[in-house]
């Protein structure tokens, strides 16, 4: 990989891929750009953006190339506006909610035709790779078409629910007022500015009458060569130092170009993907992988972690950190890490967070030190952070660590032993309150028999019983036998 030259962030254009999903022509020309004002890599964000250095700007070319394929950018020293982040990265990959589609997601986030200077998510509560709350505003599907909970975490205060449910196509108009009213805002609670917007911004709304229900607090894979549903590919990349080589970018949009695949993801662990590889193509994709020598199979220790974009500290830290797990032959699977070495919002389950000085130091010239800590049940999507060490030297980082997968894995054993005794003592509720509905006891997709599975053959309305003997899980392929047989409330499928 190349050596990171000097510079500055100040020095980077930042490209916002609304929803983290754009075009091979459109990353092309990106990438092409890049390479005239003398980049020869790219970076990913957190926040599903693009960032490249440039020490001699061009407005006039940036203007033009952003311009050609309708993309907005940023060049300037103080982050002004910020970018739409979806889910669409995991859609036909991961569970999803029944009515989220791929459309859902083209005109949801088409409406937002402004730029927000506040951090929005639009999020499909059945995933885990793209973290729900992480925005500002934060709009995640609710059970009911075309609706969705709105979260908010205003500058400086807590996350808060928004009292009722909002419809599609006014998400963007909401989120806009909501914007324009951050000073009347302050000091005042959400009821409060949602009195105001009923009474100012028409929008379509309906009752909150249902609860929201949190996905898995563990991040999927999202790298390498994996199966889809039908025979098809799904293709991911993650490069370890967050520079993306344009010319292998070039070379790669070239060839999904060459195949007709409309859309490059982007992931909000800076990586980014391709779906609907057929299999007559996988191999041209392996060897071009191969001519330019991408590792598509890094170590799960390097994965889930969310550092500062060009903070070297950080990334020193993180690839201390992963030495020594490798080196004990440690497994971190099932968490994920943040360092934190400035003001930001956190959204994995572990945070190791720098100080700015050590409280045992006084007025001696100490190694920094760091608090770790973890979240609530270590679900990355819970806000309360639980204390687990402070003050801890770098040395010290290591086996302390250790100790806390170790714990994770006991706290998520005793939940598990709960949640089976909860099972076997709670009375069955009334029966109208309930649903029977059938599960993969893998990936936990549900069969829904108002949808049935067109891509397999099964039309909508199709009840479990009458499905075929060599039917399989549309996600991960589990025979239908495997399924298991489960109950909940019936409003969850209103």
């Amino acid at each position: 990989m190349n050596m990171k030259p000097a510079y500055e962030k100040s020095d980077l254009v930042r490209v916002f891929v609304k929803g983290g999903m754009l075009s091979p022509a459109d990353l092309y020309k990106i990438a092409q750009t890049a390479e005239s004002l003398g980049a020869s890599y790219l970076h990913f964000g957190s926040r599903q953006d693009l960032l490249f250095p440039i020490h001699t700007p061009d407005p006039e070319l940036l203007e033009q190339t952003f311009s050609e394929i309708n993309t907005l950018f940023e060049y300037s020293e103080a982050e002004q506006y910020q970018n739409v982040v979806s889910s669409y990265v995991a859609y036909n990959m991961l569970p999803s909610t029944g009515w989220v589609h791929e459309d859902t997601y083209y005109y949801a986030l088409s409406a937002f035709d402004y730029r927000p200077k506040l951090k929005i998510n639009v999020t499909d509560p059945a995933q885990a790779m793209v973290p729900l709350f992480s925005g500002e505003i934060n709009f995640v599907a609710s059970p009911y078409d075309n609706y969705w909970f709105l979260y908010l975490r205003l500058p400086g205060k807590p996350l808060k629910e928004w009292p009722d449910l909002i419809y599609s196509l006014d998400m963007p108009g909401v989120a806009q007022a909501i914007e324009e009213n951050q000073t009347w805002a302050e000091g005042k609670t959400v009821t409060d500015l949602w009195e105001k917007m009923r009474e100012e911004v028409p929008y379509n709304a309906r009752e909150k009458d249902v609860s929201l229900l949190r996905p898995s607090s563990v991040v999927p894979d999202y790298e390498g060569m994996n199966q889809m549903v039908g025979g098809r590919y799904w293709l991911g990349l993650y490069w370890r130092d967050n520079q993306y080589d344009t010319g292998f970018l070039k070379a790669f949009c070239q060839l999904a170009m060459e195949q007709d695949i409309s859309r490059v993801c982007l992931t909000p662990w800076k990586s980014f993907l391709v779906k609907e590889i057929t299999a007559a193509n996988r191999q041209s994709w392996e060897i071009l992988l191969g001519q330019f020598g991408i590792n598509m199979r890094h170590s799960s220790l390097e994965m889930n972690w969310h550092l500062p974009v060009l903070d070297q500290q950080a990334l020193g830290l993180k690839r201390f950190l992963i030495k020594h797990f490798d080196q004990n032959d440690i497994s971190t699977y099932g968490l994920s890490f943040t360092v934190k070495t400035k003001p930001m919002v956190t959204w994995t389950s572990v945070i190791i967070e720098r100080q700015s000085s050590s409280a045992m130091a006084g007025a001696y010239d100490l190694s920094p030190t760091y608090q770790v800590y973890h979240t609530q049940g270590f679900d990355p999507n819970q806000e309360t952070l639980v204390p687990y060490a402070t003050d801890v030297f770098q040395e010290d980082l290591p086996p302390l660590l250790m100790n806390l997968s170790k714990y994770y894995v006991e706290q998520l054993t005793q939940i598990r032993e709960g949640e089976t005794e909860k099972i076997v003592e709670t009375p069955v509720a009334q029966e109208e309150e309930l649903e029977t509905i059938h599960q993969c006891p893998h990936c936990y997709t549900v069969y829904e028999p108002r949808y049935g599975d067109p891509a397999q053959g099964v039309a909508e309305g199709t009840p479990f019983e009458e499905l075929p003997t060599d039917y399989a899980c549309g996600l991960c392929e589990t025979p239908v036998q495997e399924f298991v047989t489960l109950e909940r409330k019936a409003s969850l499928s209103a």
